[in-house]
């Protein structure tokens, strides 16, 4: 059994670094080229698994890219703690365990600038629509009038409630793609996919303060 688990991680991880890859919005890519630091940040990261998928996307001009994660799960965070600050990165990630919803989490990572990217995967908001509502609240003030918000579901339902939250938070949809490559399980007769669709929106309107 942990062998298959171990094996659904790493084809979850390959069919978002592919998503990364074909979609991750071009700009982003030239600013890294022209030696402009960029700011990405991956909210309820988990064990932020997506870092080494970052780092490869961004491979030829990595240490152009500075990570930031925030997880609330305390075991989550000790997880991606313990990998990402072993490794020869360690000062170009930055990880808090918090509380996604509080604006003070944040404050002082964006003293230096607003970020560039933001990751949400699979935000399972059918169930927790009022702790996504704040998160994607907070988007609005974290992200760059330039910056993207790039986020995955596992489930068309989901899809469809990022959806309806992205129009009511005045962000602009510029792509939506369902992931022909997305990993799957089964689960009895059901096949589950992860990461099968991918929404990327932009900060179309700042919300006034």
């Amino acid at each position: 059994m942990n062998q298959d688990l171990e094996k659904l991680g790493k084809e979850i991880q390959q069919s978002f670094s592919l998503l990364l890859k074909e979609y991750l919005p071009k700009n982003l890519l030239e600013k890294a080229k022209e030696n402009k630091s960029l700011k990405i940040i991956s909210i309820a990261c988990g064990k932020f698994l997506e870092a080494e998928c970052l780092f490869e996307c961004f491979s030829s001009n990595d240490n152009q890219i500075k990570l930031f994660g925030i997880e609330i799960d305390k075991d989550l965070f000790n997880s991606a703690n313990e990998r990402l600050f072993s490794g020869n990165k360690k000062d170009q990630i930055s990880l808090k365990c918090g509380d996604a919803t509080s604006p003070e989490n944040y404050e002082e990572w964006i003293k230096d600038g607003l970020f560039d990217l933001i990751i949400i995967r699979h935000p399972e908001i059918t169930f927790n629509t009022d702790v996504f509502m704040k998160i994607f609240s907070n988007c609005k003030t974290l992200l760059l009038k330039e910056g993207f918000i790039f986020v995955t579901t596992h489930h068309e339902n989901e899809k469809r409630a990022v959806e309806f939250l992205f129009k009511i938070l005045d962000f602009n949809i510029v792509l939506e793609v369902e992931n022909q490559g997305a990993a799957s399980s089964k689960k009895g007769d059901e096949i589950v996919y992860a990461d099968k669709y991918l929404l990327i929106g932009n900060n179309s309107k700042k919300i006034a303060s």
